[in-house]
């Protein structure tokens, strides 16, 4: 389709030209509209200039107008215009920027900088009303009596812009890594391709501006002396039109940061995994890949980092084993002194059950285990097993990852004995909703890791429940005091990365989703260090995207350039790494404050005003937009004078007056060090202790059970189904012996006690054993439990948890009331959604498209008023999604919601979703409260802009009554 540009008439004849087009270059056709003092003119650069001075003590705001008197038309969907702003005091920062579309049109939030941007908006995104949009209005509201800002090609388009600009930022490079320089340094920056009168202007994060003049003949631009700091460098020549700008940092001296091993500060470098390390290394390729990530961890003040080993090419046949290509960033990582967890979630296709990412071969995973621990011993400092079992990542039962888990940890130990294991990180931080953890540590699992780990990609505001439910499960199973860490760390607030990159289905972040994240990285790790998190990681270093391109991760970016927030993490770094969390100060309503004393007895308080990235949770895919600055003042008693750090290094000293020091704390945190004690009102939180929980178990015996095919799993993974009238009832008992002893002993178990248990077991060293056993015939419907157990040479073994639910024929289960009906379905989902009756597959048919550039989920609700009957065990249905298997959607949930809307607690399941065929699952019930389910929600998150599914024959599984499958 030929893009399209609307120019809008104008009533006013001085606006309109000879092709009725509306002069958004015509300062005659502007109105001012402004708290102070406005003047309009043509400025320099083909743009329309607005100055403004106020008068102090008056509310600055600055919106002049252009009349839209007939709206905007209806197939424009996007506004596209050039500006760049700056005020009296650039430091000062804006209370608001918005483009306003009328009083009725909508407003949308901008963020001002002094360099020319290209600002796109999406009026469908952002649900702008056209007709009502008799007006359009730019501008903000600063903080200092003076603004000046400069607006230019304005345009209302109906596709998305082409930008034929150059950007500064593919323009600019220099030799140092990542455009870091080291302070003290003298940076040198060159440009790629030099213009006739081609000059700079360096501005620093504040939009202060920092250094200014002309590029030399050669190209280079040699800049004074600067701070640490995180700086912008926009260019500028006649006749040419150059956006954005590009960017370097100065951080502090690596060789004059104090530090420790045992600093709660790490990050996930991924660089045996994440493709773009291998890329970055350019004709070097990934040998000098990896090797560029490791200086640049030493760089940011890492001391300790995560990465990945996996057996698909260390052990590609079995007892082959091939090191060279996961071996290098481990080896490379201790020869620059940082230490490093690894986790292995990957087998290799010979040992998983096929079709399947896990297997049953435990002998092979305590082998692999072993080697690992052995061969990498002394530049590995802990192991995990395991990566999000929670999530989809492990596909197999909750009680087969804990005999893996076991057999994973007994061969670690073996290996290298000293080393620490980490449980496999759990990632779902709703213990309402996921089951899995307890379901896994049911099983003695705490017994077999020293270090309890989870991931966190939550709201800020959501980490002290979070942290609380763990701690809380943790005790539950004899772990209270475990140490605790979070090997993922990360956030989605800044939203769906707005830029485009050239050639690729991939998305990049714009400069003030970067900010957003250069104020989560200090806040998140030094939260959840309060927390009594004993360390952190923050996901990622090296960049990469997910979710098909929209989400962009990255310390580093794609052109090889730092990001603010690496920045950000080599100031925490230099202020924090070596000191000691003392607990928290009251700094007075919407401070957070965080006092930490040094190693040389000196105390340093970390602090920042709370924005909304810490009180709300952010839109999926707007994000939130730095543009407030949430300044708040508060005084703290002092003797004498204190250096104040920002967020990206910078410092100055400040002095007290009266015995007090005055601060301004904004919601990027800050570091004030060498002033008087400060009083703590919360004290700290311990981090735990390492080693695993110790009750004499004999852990080197491992039970494990594989059901026949009479048993289906639930869509949760953690129990077994089984037809009332099935007959054989079969499941292999595997008995291993993982130690170099004879072991001589009995398996007993609790609950529905099976037949076919053996009497003495005996098992010679690394001996494994298989029994079959058939569950009792008379069984009644309902859910049950077999413990298995047992004494071995007098001790005891672990426990194997193996949960049945037992039901009736399928056929003899009644259908939900009015579930067949579809005018019982709400329509609930980021789409345009229809509901109706589809005679060819007598079922109910949900249509749903998205508009381009959104978050897509489609969950459509049913409403039960009085809760599922007394004594439901759970209910099957019958989905048809018509969609390929690359096809399948990111999420596929069951929300069982205990209240009507929004309202009351919701409990997430997991599905089978369809590829194109009819598939029945099973959602069990019994172990929430189904007579307070108020509705249910059955849907997904596609991966295409438009989707259509079937649901049909939803039943309800009763004690008594009704059977279940999860099968084709």
């Amino acid at each position: 389709m030929k893009r399209k540009i609307w120019f809008i008439a104008l009533l006013a004849g001085i606006c309109i030209g000879a092709a009725a087009a509306p002069e958004f270059g015509n300062p005659k056709c502007w109105k001012e509209n402004s708290s102070g003092r406005m003047t309009i003119t043509r400025g320099a650069e083909g743009a329309v200039c607005f100055d403004v001075k106020f008068r102090p003590g008056t509310d600055f705001w600055a919106y002049p107008e252009f009349s839209l008197p007939e709206g905007i038309p209806a197939d424009a969907n996007y506004l596209v215009f050039e500006v760049k702003m700056v005020q009296a005091e650039p430091e000062a920062g804006y209370r608001h920027a918005f483009v306003m579309f009328g009083y009725k049109g909508g407003v949308v939030a901008w963020t001002p900088a002094p360099w020319w941007q290209l600002q796109v908006i999406d009026l469908s995104l952002h649900k702008i009303d056209r007709p009502a949009a008799k007006a359009l209005r730019i501008g903000a509201n600063p903080n200092s009596p003076a603004l000046r800002f400069l607006v230019r090609n304005i345009r209302f388009l109906e596709e998305m812009p082409e930008n034929d600009a150059m950007q500064a930022a593919g323009l600019i490079g220099s030799k140092a890594p990542a455009m870091l320089f080291v302070n003290g340094a003298v940076p040198e920056l060159r440009v790629r391709e030099h213009f006739p009168g081609l000059s700079y202007e360096v501005f620093n994060h504040r939009g202060f501006r920092m250094a200014r003049g002309d590029v030399a003949p050669d190209g280079r631009i040699r800049l004074p002396c600067l701070p640490c700091g995180y700086y912008r460098i926009a260019l500028d020549a006649p006749g040419k039109r150059i956006q954005g700008t590009g960017s370097f940092a100065v951080i502090p001296d690596p060789a004059k940061r104090r530090t420790s091993p045992d600093s709660p500060f790490c990050m996930d470098a991924a660089l045996n995994v994440v493709e773009t390390v291998r890329t970055a290394g350019g004709p070097g390729g990934r040998e000098e890949g990896v090797r560029r990530f490791v200086g640049l961890a030493g760089l940011a003040g890492l001391n300790f980092v995560r990465e990945r080993i996996h057996q698909d090419r260390a052990e590609p046949r079995p007892g082959v084993y091939d090191w060279e290509f996961y071996g290098l960033a481990p080896r490379m990582l201790a020869g620059a002194g940082i230490g490093c967890t690894a986790v292995w979630h990957d087998l290799a296709p010979w040992a998983r059950v096929p079709g399947r990412k896990y297997g049953r071969d435990l002998a092979a995973v305590y082998r692999f285990a072993k080697k690992l621990a052995e061969t990498f011993r002394g530049q590995v400092s802990a192991w995990e097993f395991w990566n999000e079992p929670d999530t989809g990542y492990w596909d197999g039962t909750t009680w087969e990852f804990a005999a893996a888990a076991k057999a994973a940890f007994l061969g670690f130990k073996a290996g290298d004995p000293g080393i620490p294991v980490v449980n496999g990180g759990f990632a779902v931080n709703s213990l309402a909703v996921n089951a899995f953890p307890d379901d896994i540590l049911r099983n003695d699992l705490a017994e077999y890791f020293d270090i309890f780990n989870i991931h966190i990609y939550d709201q800020l505001k959501d980490y002290p429940a979070i942290v609380a439910d763990w701690r809380r499960l943790l005790a539950q199973h004899g772990a209270a005091d475990m140490q605790l860490w979070v090997t993922e760390n990360g956030t989605y607030a800044e939203g769906s990365a707005a830029e485009a990159l050239p050639g690729s289905s991939n998305r990049v972040q714009s400069p003030e989703q970067e900010m957003v994240w250069a104020e989560f990285v200090p806040k998140s790790q030094i939260l959840l260090r309060s927390l009594g998190a004993a360390r952190t990681f923050t996901f990622v270093l090296p960049p990469m995207n997910e979710k098909h391109g929209r989400k962009e991760w990255g310390m580093i970016r794609r052109d090889g350039s730092a990001r603010p927030a690496f920045a950000a993490f080599a100031t925490l770094t230099d202020q924090l790494a070596a000191a000691q969390f003392l607990g928290e100060p009251d700094l007075g309503s919407g401070i957070r404050a965080f006092l930490f004393r040094q190693p040389d007895g000196s105390q340093t308080l970390a602090f920042w005003s709370e924005s909304e990235l810490d009180r709300t949770a952010p839109d999926p895919v707007g994000g939130i937009r730095p543009v407030h600055e949430f300044r708040r003042t508060f005084a703290i008693p002092a003797s004498r004078s204190a250096v104040l750090t920002d967020l990206f290094g910078m410092s100055e000293t400040v002095s007290p007056e009266d015995g007090r020091l005055s601060l301004t704390a904004t919601r990027f945190p800050a570091y004030l060090s060498g002033g008087s004690d400060i009083p703590v009102r919360t004290p700290p939180v311990g981090t735990g202790a390492v080693g695993a929980r110790m009750s004499g178990l004999d852990k080197s015996v491992v039970l494990s059970v594989v059901p026949s095919e009479e048993f289906t799993v639930g869509v949760r993974k953690n129990l077994l189904l089984l037809s009332a009238g099935a007959k054989e009832r079969k499941v292999k008992l595997r008995v291993a012996n993982f130690s170099e002893e004879n072991k001589r002993g009995v398996v007993a178990v609790e609950g529905a006690v099976p037949s076919g248990l053996p009497g003495a077991i005996e098992l010679a060293p690394f001996e494994e054993k298989e029994f079959e056993l058939r569950l009792p015939a008379g069984l009644p419907a309902g859910r049950h439990e077999l413990v298995f157990g047992g004494l071995f040479n007098g001790r005891r073994i672990s426990r194997l948890v193996l949960p049945v639910v037992v039901s009736a024929p399928v056929a003899e289960t009644p259908l939900l009331p009015g579930s067949g009906d579809p005018v019982r379905w709400r329509k609930n989902s980021s789409g345009a959604m229809t509901i109706a009756w589809d005679e060819r597959e007598k079922a109910v048919r949900f249509d749903v498209e998205f508009p381009p550039d959104t978050d897509r989920w489609v969950y459509p609700e049913f409403m039960l008023p009085d809760g599922f009957p007394e004594g439901t065990l759970g209910f099957s249905f019958e989905i048809r999604t018509a969609q390929a298997a690359a096809e399948k959607p990111d999420i596929n949930l069951v929300m069982l919601v205990e209240g009507e809307g929004e309202a009351g607690k919701s409990h997430h399941v997991y599905y089978t979703p369809s590829c194109g065929e009819w598939r029945e699952n099973f959602i069990e019930l019994a172990s929430f409260s189904p007579g307070k389910i108020r509705q249910f929600r059955i849907g997904m998150n596609p991966r295409r802009g438009k989707v259509t599914f079937f649901l049909r024959n939803i039943r309800l599984h009763l004690a008594g009554k009704g059977g279940a499958c999860n099968k084709k």
